[in-house]
């Protein structure tokens, strides 16, 4: 893939999954992952797997309207809770 491509994640779920159930469903991108990727906003969903210090406001403003972010939030080594924030 090109620059700003994840190609191992991708090739686990095409292991996991099959190449039919990428097609476009998932992208998978590298970079800031608290940042999002505002220039294509907005998502449907947005699954975050590294817990935040704090529920990540520029993640629930790229998120469509009826949009569901998932995403861990404490401190690290803390509690931390599963969050499930739906957009209005």
């Amino acid at each position: 893939g090109g620059e700003g491509w994840a190609p191992p994640p991708r090739r686990n779920v095409e292991k996991d999954q099959g190449p039919a159930f990428l097609l476009d469903r998932v992208d998978f991108r590298t970079g800031d992952g608290w940042a999002g990727l505002a220039s294509e906003a907005p998502f449907d969903a947005i699954h975050v797997g590294a817990a935040a210090a704090e529920l990540p406001a520029r993640l629930v403003d790229q998120l469509a309207p009826g949009g569901r972010l998932v995403v861990p939030v404490g401190p690290s080594g803390g509690h931390q809770e599963l969050l499930e924030v739906d957009k209005a």
